[in-house]
């Protein structure tokens, strides 16, 4: 069976839209136009349209029986970065069973000859969504495994540094294991996740030494030892509150965490000539809007 590759959320917000064309009064509520553009959709999906052949968008993807198909329909929906239909991913659901094995197998693709490999990370990131939507379990340690070499930030890390800070003290062990090898961005996400989890000596030493190195990034590590939430990193905050040349952003996130930490308040200092301190100045003083 060869099925299109339709946006059934753009067709639909067409639609809605035409009717609110005729209809303005229902978008003077706010909260009732939201309850009825669900409403609607629901509705939408189990009419019959002349574009489908005459059947619905539910009936559509329940035409649909074979498992391959449908994790094949959710590749092609990822490439062309189209949202998923919501019949397929019921379908994929009722499935679900038969189509893990199938996600899991994607994940663990190193390559593809039908992708480059930005096209398969998006693809695998979108996998990885998909599992926490249905409540299917993660393979943690692959997540940890790719996140070692990903130097920028994309879709990828940011979803498996989620399944991964969702999964608490489980990802303990693995997080440890894998940070030493990791860099760029996926080393990043470690310092990230591992600063959320429960206090151990271990993980203090990591971020007090990742905040000592001369190219550290001052304000995400002071933000993490914040989070944190040992009051050991309170001498590492304050002597770096004190180094020269600082900019007032970097300052903020040092002293908010100095303050989470020690609880005192600390005193702001004068950075005349910092564009973000003089901006905030402007504001209070009244010179320059707020959000402006």
């Amino acid at each position: 069976m060869e099925l299109q590759l339709i946006d059934f959320q753009a067709r639909f917000t067409q639609d809605y839209f035409a009717w609110c064309k005729d209809h303005p009064e229902v978008l003077e509520d706010e909260e009732k136009a939201d309850d009825l553009y669900f409403d609607m959709l629901e509705g939408w999906l189990d009419q019959p349209m002349k574009w489908l052949g005459g059947k619905s968008p539910n009936a559509y993807f329940d035409a649909v029986k074979e498992p391959e198909m449908l994790v094949s329909m959710l590749i092609e929906y990822e490439k062309a970065e189209i949202e998923l239909p919501d019949p397929l991913f019921r379908r994929l659901l009722e499935e679900k069973e038969k189509v893990y094995p199938m996600l899991c197998h994607i994940l663990f693709a190193n390559e593809s000859q039908d992708m480059e490999q930005e096209e398969l990370l998006d693809v695998q990131a979108g996998v990885i969504s998909l599992l926490t939507e249905m409540e299917l379990p993660h393979p943690l340690e692959r997540y940890a495994e790719k996140l070692i070499h990903l130097e920028e930030d994309c879709a990828y890390a940011e979803e498996a540094a989620e399944a991964l800070g969702d999964a608490g003290e489980e990802a303990r062990e693995i997080l440890l294991k894998a940070y030493p090898a990791s860099r760029g961005y996926g080393r990043k996400c470690f310092i990230d996740l591992l600063s959320s989890l429960t206090p151990s000596d271990n993980i203090r030493e990591i971020l007090l030494d990742e905040f000592a190195k001369p190219d550290a990034d001052r304000a995400f590590l002071a933000e993490c030892l914040g989070r944190y939430g040992d009051p050991a990193a309170l001498p590492a905050l304050r002597q770096a509150m004190e180094e020269p040349g600082l900019e007032y952003y970097v300052f903020l996130e040092l002293k908010n965490a100095a303050e989470q930490l020690g609880g005192e308040e600390i005193e702001d200092r004068d950075f005349s000539g910092d564009k973000l301190y003089d901006l905030l100045s402007a504001q209070d003083a009244g010179e320059v809007p707020h959000g402006k």
